[in-house]
């Protein structure tokens, strides 16, 4: 039987230790701190053996600790991939129903081209590098590495990946010029989209285009594309030429997709004119003004050699 004085020192302790413990916490921790520092061999061995006790406790609870990370990390590989599985599956299916769209579309205008009896021509184009822009202030051109032995002549187009950059107006026996689009004297037969309504788009000397010759009323907004019309057969219809960015008073300005300053590769059409270009005096002399146009009935070609 408790007598009351172990009573009442026992309450005493539990009330000192409530009230106490983070007093009694914090010197225990010294007191080991400063044992650990100083160097007591009985001390050292006993803390060693209590870590070499402990070391299989220590190894599960860090073996469960790498399971369940590698198990979350799994779980979350699992839905991140069903997710993607889930969007590639949708993917799939429209990439299905555009291809039969597509396959549609070429028996569409593989039975019109019969119909209207159009002999295919062959989607010839050669690649060349650009070696550098030529001109004045107002003259936009540049010299490609491809000519005369290459299949170039007169007329050609040159396009990028972006779309249309000029016309070939100038063809040597290994390189060739080509008038930007830009350049003062260019002009292009065009239409806009999805007015389809058709003028010409010419260069302003600078880095955009305005749209001339356009009907009376023609619906022009701003963000409408351009491409080429086909007129006069100097270019295959549908070639990307820019979008409208301005339609104030005046013509309309077009910015061009193509990128003068970044050109460093350019495809030639070798089929983009369907008329033959009277060859100048002397073909190997590079034609420095030459304007980009529709030809009328009987009218001469433009170009003004240099």
């Amino acid at each position: 039987m408790m007598t009351p004085t172990e009573s009442g020192w026992r309450g005493f302790w539990r009330r000192f230790l409530r009230r106490r413990s983070l007093s009694v916490l914090l010197g225990l921790s010294l007191l080991l701190l400063a044992l650990d520092v100083s160097d007591i061999g009985f001390f050292q061995r006993g803390k060693f053996a209590v870590t070499a006790a402990a070391a299989p406790l220590i190894e599960t609870l860090a073996y469960g600790r790498h399971f369940s990370d590698g198990l979350r990390r799994a779980v979350a590989d699992h839905l991140l991939q069903a997710d993607a599985n889930e969007r590639l599956r949708a993917e799939n299916a429209r990439l299905r129903e555009w291809r039969a769209h597509a396959l549609n579309l070429r028996r569409r205008l593989s039975r019109y081209e019969e119909l209207l009896q159009v002999a295919p021509s062959p989607d010839a184009a050669r690649t060349a590098r650009v070696l550098g822009e030529i001109g004045g202030p107002f003259e936009r051109a540049v010299i490609l590495q491809a000519g005369r032995a290459h299949g170039i002549v007169y007329g050609h187009g040159v396009v990028d990946a972006h779309g249309l950059v000029g016309r070939i107006v100038g063809v040597g026996e290994t390189t060739s010029r080509a008038l930007l689009l830009t350049d003062f004297n260019s002009r292009v037969p065009v239409f806009v989209e999805p007015s389809g309504a058709r003028g010409i788009a010419g260069g302003d000397g600078g880095d955009a285009l305005r749209l001339e010759f356009l009907p009376e009323g023609a619906a022009v907004s701003l963000g409408d594309r351009v491409v080429t019309s086909g007129a006069g057969g100097l270019l295959p219809a549908g070639l990307l030429v820019g979008v409208v960015v301005s339609v104030e008073a005046g013509a309309p300005v077009v910015a061009p997709f193509m990128d003068a300053a970044r050109l460093e590769w350019a495809r030639v059409l070798l089929q983009s004119s369907r008329h033959d270009i009277p060859a100048t005096p002397r073909e190997d002399t590079l034609v420095a003004g030459a304007h980009i146009a529709v030809r009328g009935e009987g009218e001469p070609w433009g170009a003004d050699a240099r």
